[in-house]
């Protein structure tokens, strides 16, 4: 039963009411990481021309040297309260896909980088421009840490 409850139609209504406001500080913030970004070894999300995006999440690349550090800087930044996840996930490498279509490693090289590469930062309406630099400067002082290790 995929029917929405009346509870869920009400509050979706009252989100819509905001969506116009939250798009806009999600699009300000992005431009802000953006310009944040472009002297760090951090790919920020590709943005085609004609298109603008809205921002759901902001994903971005980690220097391919830092692959087999992510899960540890991600764990590093949320020691230190910043929230960041797995950027993007490799839909044929999960348990269904690879049964099911017997999808294996090597089979999408390129969304397989991705994957190992991508991590998301915190983006969210009331987040201030002082923490988005606060973010960066943790990552890169944690990558900085990782790079150190043998």
């Amino acid at each position: 039963n995929y029917r929405m409850t009346e509870f869920q139609a009400a509050l979706g209504i009252t989100q819509m009411n905001k969506i116009d406001r939250i798009i806009t500080a999600r699009r300000r913030l992005a431009a802000n990481y953006n310009k944040l970004l472009e002297n760090i070894q951090v790919q920020p999300p590709k943005v085609f021309e004609d298109s603008n995006p809205v921002y759901q999440s902001y994903v971005v690349l980690l220097p391919e040297q830092m692959t087999p550090h992510r899960q540890k800087i991600i764990e590093q930044l949320k020691e230190k309260g910043i929230e960041t996840t797995i950027g993007t996930w490799n839909m044929p490498m999960t348990n269904y896909l690879r049964s099911r279509y017997g999808y294996k490693e090597g089979d999408f090289s390129i969304t397989e980088r991705v994957f190992q590469q991508s991590i998301t930062l915190p983006l969210y309406e009331g987040l201030q421009k002082a923490d988005q630099s606060l973010v960066l400067e943790q990552l890169v002082l944690t990558m900085k840490k990782e790079d150190k290790k043998p």
